[in-house]
């Protein structure tokens, strides 16, 4: 058993200490996926500032070729055209420098807005160059009138509005990787908190287990000791058992001898050697009960002192609950009983050669003064001679044995003389 309880401790050790590896385990993959979370939110960065970058350069190109359209029809001016020249190169360098950001990678929003965005601009660009070409060729009236329609102004604020969006949706994106290195490094801090307590307990733990199965073992060697010292002691009852029955024998054996070796003192051996065969049989019954491992039951013992007196006409009945009796009731009870039945035989219902019979009666009653329950045992003689209670003397030794085995017990008896024999009635402790 005390290896079991090591073997069980030493599994939930190493259970532990797997949870703990595993707990360790599953960290430090959080940890790589917050250090791959903020690589990822640092690109993100990096690629968000970058197209913001170029949504406000091909917004700004769409401004610049305006600005430079405005001063040529304004003045006539070639020099104007050279800020509205170079917007258009800006343009498309800043739109394909969009696209290549990432390998070109966009979202479904973004793959929505900058189509848009570009198809807008396309268009102001259009309206642009369409009147430089208007007033290159003198027909600077006509270039007027078309920015008087406000086409390109319109087409421009529109623009505007998309690219607003757009970056909206960069910032949009920005925040959404930061979060995610944010959650994910929270987690791990969490559980690398969770896990070093853990480490924490697993000590103590360890310790806790170790004790409790050494102490379990003590406990299992000290009753390995404990149930050899039992069965030493049950060897020694039993071979003491074994002498008091030969004792019984011998002593009854040396009075029945003396009875016979002493006519004169052969009625008192006899007295004698009836009490102490009750004895015997009580003894016995005390034995059998050990044996058992149950205590004597209170019809048994009755039995057991009642039997041998059931001869010829002699009739005993016995009525009551199965009650077993406490050890130190048996004894004195069995003195009591006997005496009874002495008693029957000698004047009672069993004194004659017409069918007596005897009839014991035990029921249990509760004592409210002291909280207990007691034994009520009645003796009832039937058919026994007519009988002068006052020949039977109360003072007897057999009266005196009675009264002093009643008080052994804590017994109040009463009893009384009617025509058919003795009536006894006896409440008594049975306090285990």
């Amino acid at each position: 058993m005390a290896i079991d309880r090591l073997q069980s401790a030493a599994r939930w050790v190493l259970l532990l200490l797997g949870a703990l590896i595993a707990g360790m385990i599953v960290v430090g993959y959080l940890i790589l996926q917050a250090f791959s979370a903020g690589i990822e939110s640092r690109d993100q960065a990096v690629l968000s500032s970058e197209r913001t970058m170029q949504i406000r350069r091909i917004l700004l190109s769409a401004i610049n070729a305006e600005t430079g359209q405005r001063g040529y029809l304004l003045t006539g001016d070639p020099a104007y055209l050279e800020p509205h020249t170079a917007a258009n190169r800006n343009y498309d360098a800043a739109v394909k420098a969009y696209y290549e950001a990432k390998d070109g990678e966009l979202n479904a929003l973004q793959a929505d807005l900058l189509p848009q965005l570009t198809s807008l601009l396309d268009k102001k660009f259009a309206e642009l160059n369409l009147t430089v070409d208007q007033t290159k060729r003198g027909d600077r009236d006509a270039a007027m009138a078309m920015v008087r329609t406000d086409i390109g102004l319109n087409l421009l604020a529109e623009a505007r509005d998309v690219a607003a969006e757009l970056e909206a949706e960069e910032v949009r994106i920005l925040h959404n990787a930061i979060a995610r290195a944010e959650s994910t490094e929270q987690r791990a801090r969490a559980l690398l908190l969770f896990l070093g307590l853990a480490a924490l307990a697993v000590v103590p733990g360890m310790i806790y287990l170790f004790w409790r199965a050494m102490r379990s073992e003590r406990a299992e060697r000290s009753l390995a000791l404990t149930r050899a010292a039992k069965a030493q002691t049950d060897l020694l009852a039993h071979e003491l058992n074994h002498r008091v029955k030969n004792l019984f024998t011998i002593v009854l054996s040396l009075v029945r001898q003396s009875g016979r070796t002493t006519p004169e003192h052969a009625a008192a051996c006899e007295v004698i050697h009836d009490r102490i065969h009750a004895l015997s049989l009580a003894h016995a019954a005390a034995l059998r009960s050990e044996k058992d491992n149950s205590p004597v039951k209170l019809n048994d013992l009755i039995v057991v002192l009642l039997e041998p007196y059931a001869m010829g006409q002699n009739v005993y009945e016995i009525e009551g609950a199965d009650i077993a009796l406490a050890p130190a009731v048996v004894t004195p009870l069995s003195l009591i009983i006997h005496e009874l039945a002495t008693n029957a035989v000698k004047y009672g219902a069993w004194s004659t050669d017409q069918a007596g019979v005897v009839r014991t009666l035990w029921h249990t009653e509760h004592d409210a003064e002291t909280a207990t329950e007691r034994i009520v045992l009645s003796w009832e003689e039937i058919g026994g001679p007519e009988t002068d209670a006052a020949h039977i003397g109360k003072d007897g030794f057999g009266s005196r044995m009675i009264n002093l085995s009643c008080r052994q017990i804590n017994g109040e008896p009463s009893s009384e003389w009617l025509s058919g024999g003795l009536h006894f009635r006896l409440s008594f402790d049975n306090n285990f």
